[in-house]
């Protein structure tokens, strides 16, 4: 117990086993931050259902796309470097 008294920190008061004045200070800046946060969301410009589903659905079929498109290439290059090894061990 003695430890952790001469490691915690001075900027920290224990008063009957509660630290008051950092715990205070830090709820107050949480409280405020929370507000602040709430009133930029307000101000958020967010996309209609339409909007978001023509995204998501666009976000899907690129991904796909993309998945396609590496796999095809991952073959090409696997099976070219498997011909060209058989071809030198010939």
């Amino acid at each position: 117990m003695l430890f952790f008294f001469a490691t915690f920190p001075k900027r920290y008061s224990l008063c009957n086993g509660f630290i008051e004045k950092d715990t205070r200070e830090s709820m107050r800046k949480l409280i405020q931050f929370l507000k602040d946060a709430r009133l930029e969301l307000k101000k958020v410009s967010w996309p209609s259902r339409k909007e978001l589903t023509g995204s998501t659905t666009l976000v899907i079929v690129v991904s796909i796309l993309a998945g396609l498109f590496l796999g095809t290439l991952d073959v090409v290059f696997a099976r070219s470097v498997l011909w060209i090894i058989t071809l030198l061990s010939s």
